[in-house]
């Protein structure tokens, strides 16, 4: 966490797919962010559940490519 932004764990990407932990934490900060390291981990793993995962994967994919495009827009 910096100032009013936050990068995510995998960890606590996964909590969330998995509902043991609400997304009304992350309405705090201003922006999220995810390492491309936190994505790759989230690919690795093993979801039980279908829905978590294509949630999780898309999710994370938009926040970590957001920023990228982001940043490039910046240049």
């Amino acid at each position: 966490m910096n100032g009013n932004n936050a990068l995510l764990d995998s960890n606590i990407l996964i909590y969330l797919s998995k509902n043991e932990l609400p997304f009304s934490i992350l309405d705090q900060f201003a922006a999220l962010f995810i390492s491309v390291i936190s994505y790759m981990e989230v690919l690795g793993y093993r979801f039980s559940n279908s829905k978590e995962e294509i949630l999780l994967k898309n999710w994370s994919l938009c926040l970590t490519f957001g920023l990228l495009i982001k940043r490039l827009l910046k240049m």
